[in-house]
């Protein structure tokens, strides 16, 4: 996941939850505690096995940049993922040396000769190759960074070229890696708050570059000084001045469009691959934080998300103020099914939901065995099809280490 700031217990395990009576879920039972896997420690997931488990199911995040994944056999890995309950593992792909094709290819065969569904886990409008060789491809942030922001680098989607490129990149993945589906995973602008923090400009809020301004000139039917209209209150364009709301509202409708076209691409160009593959798109939960907030800060539309895109499969990722929280209970995702559940199922009834938690990206964020067992049947309780979880390497559920490692880091 990405960290998109630095902001700001372990909950005990319930057995016996009034939940066996539900259709088509997988709950822990005292035979299952006596595998092999529930003898390490190692949860078994709930979830509801209605769709047959596969990408509908509890599915793992594993980025293959990461060196742990070079030192550990990969029959190893696939065998205790499975073993712990997963259906699915997402195959996250930046376009980096890691994940190029042939590796991913490897991957996916090794996790699927475990009886896994693997999914190639797109972070759209970030690829390490292009980023390099495209300098003019890439965002323009506030205060002119060059798309840069945190871990993450990103490309313009407003850039045609760009696109043709990044759909190229996602068909040769797809034709050559076999994938059972795709998820789009973070699929934004940068950055959450809008374009001040504090009172200031936001330094990594994105994107302003000649196309972007280009598609708002186009959109508003005039020439606006956008950097003026986002930064200097003395502006006559400044978004804050009640004149020009509805200025800003268009400035919010493009990005909005830009990111719905942007997905659309990606969409089109696996279903042309595979025609049957599972479409897995991520929404990053506002809920506790800024409810439909995302939709002005990230261009991220939920309603046009669902109903445009037509996704197999809608999940719920945790908002960073939620998951860097330390302390943070297994039953946070009930307050994601009461703000979305209903809403998103009269869009698309039908529409498998899933959650997701981050369990180790940060020390705050390293969850207990216990609390990603909980947190399964936390989903399940609040109307949830399954859990995502990210990522499994830096997770307790890699415990222990059959190869004790220089620091971990990504290519």
């Amino acid at each position: 996941m990405i960290w998109l700031s630095a902001a700001v217990s372990r909950v005990r395990v319930a057995t016996g939850i009034g939940l066996a009576c539900l259709p088509g879920l997988v709950l822990p039972s005292p035979a299952r505690a006596a595998a092999p896997a529930a003898a390490e420690g190692q949860p078994v997931l709930a979830y509801d096995t209605s769709r047959g488990g596969g990408a509908y199911g509890p599915s793992m995040a594993v980025d293959p940049c990461f060196a742990y994944y070079r030192r550990v056999p990969l029959a190893e890995v696939a065998r205790r993922i499975r073993q712990q309950g997963f259906t699915c593992v997402h195959l996250v792909d930046y376009g980096a040396e890691g994940s190029r094709p042939e590796e991913l290819k490897r991957f996916a065969e090794a996790f699927r000769a475990e009886g896994l569904s693997p999914v190639l886990c797109l972070y759209p409008g970030t690829h390490s190759r292009l980023y390099r060789q495209h300098p003019e491809w890439r965002q323009r942030m506030l205060t002119g960074i060059d798309g840069r922001c945190d871990w993450r680098t990103w490309l313009c989607p407003n850039r045609p070229e760009f696109v043709a490129a990044y759909c190229d990149h996602v068909r040769e993945q797809m034709s050559t890696g076999g994938f059972d589906g795709v998820q789009l995973a973070e699929i934004w602008f940068e950055n959450w708050g809008g374009p001040l923090r504090s009172g200031k400009p936001n330094p990594h809020y994105a994107c302003v570059c000649s196309a972007c301004v280009a598609r708002f000139k186009n959109k508003a039917g005039r020439e606006v000084d956008v950097r003026g209209m986002l930064t200097e209150p003395e502006s006559r364009w400044y978004f804050k001045k009640p004149e020009n709301a509805a200025l800003y509202g268009q400035w919010v409708e493009m990005r909005v469009e830009t990111i719905q076209d942007f997905g659309r691409a990606i969409i089109n160009t696996v279903r042309a691959v595979q025609p049957k593959a599972c479409i897995k798109v991520m929404y990053m939960a506002d809920a506790r934080v800024e409810l439909d907030g995302g939709r002005e800060y990230l261009g991220n539309d939920l309603d046009r998300m669902v109903t445009e895109w037509q996704p197999n499969v809608l999940t719920f990722e945790d908002a960073w103020q939620d998951w860097l929280q330390g302390g943070l209970g297994a039953g946070f995702v009930a307050e994601y099914a009461r703000a979305y559940k209903t809403r998103v199922e009269k869009l698309r009834p039908g529409l498998f939901i899933m959650s997701h938690a981050d369990i180790g990206s940060r020390p705050e964020s390293k969850r207990s065995v216990e609390w990603i067992r909980q947190f399964a049947v936390e989903t399940v309780r609040a109307g949830f099809g399954a859990p995502a979880f990210y990522e499994w390497h830096v997770s307790r559920l890699a415990e222990p280490d059959p190869a004790p490692p220089p620091p971990s880091h990504r290519e």
